[in-house]
């Protein structure tokens, strides 16, 4: 993500962690007294998991790893669906490429780690 909004992204996500967390543990505090109540909240659980599973679905590839693989045109066509037909595209497309063939060098490599 762009600098200018990394920020945003962050909060937003520990804030909707927190606001499920919350809410599960109230959804449990409600469920708790019920006859086999702990069937509920572990069938609740898996509405998310579902949502999320058919969401992925929907995302583009990577474009640092399309880049990685060669197929740059692809990296493109995807960094121009996100922002448009922008500079922005276009200079972020040249700076994944950079990244991968940075990643590529062998001196930059983080040895066993990697």
């Amino acid at each position: 993500a762009p600098s200018a909004v990394r920020g945003r992204l962050v909060t937003g996500v520990s804030a909707m962690i927190t606001v499920g967390q919350v809410t599960a543990g109230i959804v449990a505090g409600l469920l708790t007294g019920k006859d086999g109540g702990w069937r509920y909240m572990l069938g609740l659980a898996t509405v998310p998991s579902a949502v999320m599973g058919i969401g992925f679905f929907f995302l583009p590839e990577s474009p640092r790893w399309l880049a990685a693989s060669g197929r740059t045109a692809e990296a493109s066509a995807v960094l121009t669906k996100l922002h448009g037909p922008t500079p922005l595209a276009a200079a972020e497309l040249s700076s994944v490429i950079a990244a991968a063939e940075f990643d590529r060098n062998p001196a930059h490599s983080a040895g066993p780690l990697r």
